[in-house]
């Protein structure tokens, strides 16, 4: 588990944590694939998956295809493959010093194919009936960019309930030393990348309304965040946890009274949000030039109308949103389809479903 390889996590050397974060675009944790099997095969020397014959190693997705054709396709796509920290993201192919590195051998690895490919078909998994065919396996980040047509470059998806932005940088790879993610965005032939920012969120706190201050969700309650005095502001800070593997974050309050009321904590939460978005923009600018026209944005979060206003006041860049939480789902079906020329235009949002914030 994350815990346990967390302890190989700290004996790992400087220089080869500069060769994962060049090689593979990720910051180097405990939780990928690469470093659990490393611990693996270090507890249990005698029996190391490496030294058994016919092992297969691979993550969620691929052990779903491997079952749902029957047990003939061991593959996975190259956005998903990614997430192994085994995976050359210049080269799209498992990378042999990462492999010797974690002693994981290629042929234990999934094939690995573009996320819009012919991976196989449906065979023996019930309820489905065989022959189905299987199109699409893509990571739900990307998926999410390309369910809101995000096919250009500096197109972006704010996601709120993964506390991430993606953003295409098109046929450039772009890597920086600090914490933003480099990744591929590839789904044929052409290679395409991605960075992603991964932002702290009070997300306990906002948890905590949706259950016991649904009321709060209302468009009178949003109104009445705006119309706040600033003397009865309160400040909210959200950091990640040191060597933490997830995206939880830690949170403060500075400024709560036995006055302070349910909409002034909402409001502080909201507004820190904002300034952590505001704060990854522009270090991303500082660091690589990259600058957003448009930030479009979704999630259960979008139902605060203050909040994405906002966020634009701030940025002095529009926010549009829909309140859709499955784009993963949008654009995986879009790309599924796709192959088959179901869907032969790209994906366009109706201009009707969305909500601009200028």
């Amino acid at each position: 588990n994350a815990k346990s390889s967390n302890q190989w996590k700290l004996n790992a050397n400087r220089e080869l944590q500069k060769i994962i974060k060049q090689k593979t675009g990720l910051n180097f944790n405990s939780k990928p694939l690469a470093t659990k099997i490393k611990w693996l095969n270090e507890k249990s020397l005698e029996n190391s998956l490496y030294k058994k014959k016919n092992t297969q190693i691979g993550t969620c997705e691929t052990w779903l295809l491997y079952n749902l054709t029957g047990k003939k396709t061991f593959a996975t796509d190259y956005t998903n493959a990614i997430k192994t920290m085994l995976f050359n993201i210049s080269t799209l192919n498992w990378d042999n010093e990462l492999l010797k590195e974690f002693s994981i051998t290629a042929d234990s690895l999934p094939k690995l194919l573009p996320a819009t490919s012919t991976f196989g078909h449906t065979s023996g998994f019930v309820p489905l009936p065989d022959n189905i065919p299987i199109t699409c396996i893509i990571s739900k980040n990307q998926a999410c960019l390309y369910g809101s047509n995000g096919h250009n470059f500096s197109d972006n998806h704010l996601i709120f309930h993964e506390s991430c932005t993606i953003i295409n940088t098109g046929t450039k790879l772009i890597q920086t030393e600090d914490d933003t993610i480099s990744t591929t965005l590839t789904i044929n032939e052409d290679k395409r990348f991605a960075i992603e920012i991964h932002t702290p969120m009070p997300t306990p706190i906002l948890n905590l309304f949706s259950e016991a201050h649904k009321e709060l969700l209302s468009a009178e309650k949003n109104k009445e965040l705006t119309d706040l005095k600033e003397d009865e502001d309160l400040t909210i800070f959200s950091v990640f946890k040191k060597n933490s593997p997830s995206i939880c974050a830690q949170n403060s309050i500075i400024g709560i009274t036995n006055n302070t009321k349910p909409t002034q904590i909402l409001k502080g939460a909201l507004e820190s949000i904002a300034f952590q978005i505001k704060e990854s923009f522009e270090k991303l600018s500082h660091n690589t030039g990259l600058n957003t026209k448009e930030v479009h944005a979704s999630g259960k979060l979008c139902k605060f109308s203050f909040l994405l206003q906002f966020l634009s006041d701030i940025l002095q860049t529009p926010v549009t949103s829909i309140e859709q939480d499955n784009y993963s789902a949008i654009g995986t079906a879009y790309l599924a389809g796709s192959c088959n020329n179901f869907y032969p235009k790209p994906l366009t949002q109706s201009k009707k479903d969305l909500k601009y914030y200028l």
